[in-house]
């Protein structure tokens, strides 16, 4: 798991570059900012954790600019508000927009960006780099399954600093490809405001989009709901792919919080790299 912590800063601040001081658990760190930073930016402060939370790790400090009220960027996607007569309606925005040879659709809290690389995605130093087959289509449900079963990367250690999510989520994406199947990486982020997660999206033909976990020493169906909590079934005993069945579901013995040892949390952004 990433460890997150969000900083506003003024536009002219973004545009010029600026220092900031922070704030975490008693402790001060200095954060500098680059000149011309993007709004959802993460900023990285290597071995910060070692001073705040007393253990080696790195802090990424992600970036928001106030008032900022347009525009589609990589790690943010924002919801606007118009003024309408008397009355505030707040309104979910489909905004979409072109860069070089990749595209980008926004709709309120989920960006889908087509034929791009995550590479603001921290992943402990270098790039999640994932390997597209142009023949590769989307499955069934039943070929994923039989994908996902046979595909080992959940049996593979998660190892703080070295393999964790990220490095799941590319090497299941980059193994479908491999085997024909249309995959994509995504990326979570939780309005703890301190955690971001990695994880997978298929386009099944007979069932829709699927998230599916495999960071977590099993196989996982996750369930994925605007501002509630992050859920997971074990995809044997996925029978449904709504939100209400991971709220229904009695045989739940172990949550993903337990699992990635943090507080419950709702999802507040979800990222989809096709």
């Amino acid at each position: 798991m990433l460890t997150i912590q969000k900083l506003t800063i003024k536009r002219t601040e973004a545009l010029y570059g600026t220092k900031k001081l922070i704030h975490r658990k008693g402790k001060r760190l200095e954060v500098t900012i680059p000149p011309g930073v993007k709004n959802g930016t993460l900023v990285k402060l290597s071995g910060a954790l070692q001073i705040t939370d007393s253990h080696y790790g790195d802090l990424f400090i992600q970036i928001n600019i106030k008032n900022m009220r347009h525009t589609v960027y990589t790690i943010s996607a924002i919801a606007i508000v118009f003024m309408v007569v008397s009355s505030i309606v707040l309104v979910r925005t489909i905004s979409t927009s072109t860069n070089n040879n990749y595209s980008t659709v926004s709709e309120g809290y989920l960006t889908i960006f087509h034929n791009k690389q995550p590479t603001d995605f921290p992943n402990h130093g270098k790039p999640v780099h994932l390997i597209e087959n142009n023949n590769a289509v989307d499955p069934t449900w039943k070929e994923l399954k039989s994908f996902l079963f046979l595909d080992k990367t959940d049996e593979k250690p998660y190892i703080t600093g070295y393999f964790e999510c990220a490095s799941f989520a590319e090497e299941v994406h980059n193994n479908a490809e491999a085997r024909g199947i249309k995959a994509a990486f995504v990326a979570l982020f939780f309005s703890d405001e301190f955690t971001g997660h990695a994880i997978n999206a298929f386009q099944t033909t007979d069932k829709g989009l699927v998230y599916i976990d495999c960071s977590a020493s099993t196989d996982f169906v996750a369930y994925i709901e605007e501002d509630k909590e992050y859920g997971l079934v074990p995809l044997q005993k996925a029978q449904s792919f709504d939100y209400d069945f991971y709220i229904h579901y009695d045989d739940i013995t172990v949550s993903f919080y337990d699992i990635m040892s943090i507080a419950p949390s709702n999802v507040d952004l979800v990222y989809i790299y096709w």
